[in-house]
């Protein structure tokens, strides 16, 4: 008995690196961002973002604002700064309101740009964001 479990042990110990090796694909995608690999970067992190996943979007809309790895594209940016911000991502809230602030988005009748701006900002804030 006392065999078979020292046999049981040293299996698993051995397929432990297997199991704990599985890819993050945030981390992977963080990391192509990093090394300025963007295609990459996006081929990682626009499945996550588009499963909801904040982060994934946050770095979705630094892609798509600075046309890193995508077409540069103010309006993309904007929708998934927009997602990442209304999950609560300080960051994204940030980014949303340097978008309003700075005149990079489109308003149809939707109000004061500044006011707009200055409640992203706020959001942001609120969770310690400094700048």
């Amino acid at each position: 008995m006392h065999r078979r479990r020292l046999m049981s042990l040293a299996a698993c110990s051995l397929l432990w690196p297997v199991f704990s090796a599985q890819a993050d694909p945030l981390q992977d995608g963080l990391a192509a961002m990093q090394r300025k690999d963007y295609p990459e970067a996006v081929r990682l992190l626009e499945p996550l973002a588009r499963a909801g996943n904040a982060a994934a979007q946050l770095r979705m809309g630094l892609l798509y604002y600075h046309g890193h790895g995508v077409r540069e594209s103010d309006a993309q940016a904007l929708q998934w700064f927009e997602r990442a911000a209304r999950q609560g991502q300080a960051d994204a809230q940030f980014h949303l309101g340097n978008m309003y602030a700075y005149g990079l988005v489109a308003l149809a009748g939707e109000g004061d740009p500044a006011r707009i701006a200055a409640q992203w900002y706020f959001e942001a804030a609120r969770q310690g964001h400094a700048d």
